[in-house]
């Protein structure tokens, strides 16, 4: 009985590490919203971390959103810069190919 209590001690103090590590790590938040969520993720410790993971993942699903709107699906092959690249050959390129 000891060692599960230990075990569950130890696992809820790793899971609020993370979750006031995600929670100051927030690039949305305020310094002072920042401090807030990790005072309910000890002071409320299971739900304060089900929270900011609750919220993180919320953010990061907005970020992954965001980004792929704004960038090309597939840069390689259709940035300009590389069009540009492959159609003017290189002098080392030529020379090659002539036999040198």
């Amino acid at each position: 009985m000891e060692i599960t209590f230990i075990f569950g001690i130890v696992a809820l103090v790793v899971v609020n590490c993370i979750a006031t590590a995600w929670a100051l790590r927030d690039d949305f938040s305020t310094n002072s919203q920042k401090i807030a969520q990790a005072l309910v993720v000890w002071f409320v410790p299971i739900i304060g971390a089900c929270l900011v993971f609750g919220t993180k993942r919320h953010t990061l699903e907005k970020e992954r959103s965001h980004v792929t709107t704004l960038h090309d699906p597939d840069p390689f092959c259709s940035s300009p810069n590389l069009r540009d690249a492959t159609a003017h050959a290189s002098p080392l390129d030529s020379n090659a190919d002539a036999g040198h």
